[in-house]
């Protein structure tokens, strides 16, 4: 029976591990890509997704920013 009971709570899942990432945390992750490296691994193990979530806010500012940097660059050379 205890075995029954220890499979049922294993296949159920915590609701808090279901829980995204606050907007202002992905907005800091985005324009500081750094907040979202550390969000990645302080949440890996406890909250995957928020975890998950953190990486692809950082990469996606990461891309912004070297894109940004790209067109401004570009933009001042032929000034």
């Amino acid at each position: 029976m205890s075995t029954e009971n220890q499979s049922e709570n294993f296949n159920q899942q915590d609701p808090s591990n279901e829980e995204d990432l606050s907007t202002l945390l992905k907005v800091a992750s985005v324009l500081i890509p750094l907040v979202g490296i550390i969000l990645f691994f302080v949440e890996k193990n406890k909250n995957p997704k928020k975890s998950k979530s953190a990486c692809y806010f950082a990469i996606g500012g990461f891309l912004l920013n070297l894109i940004l940097n790209i067109i401004f660059s570009i933009y001042i050379i032929k000034k």
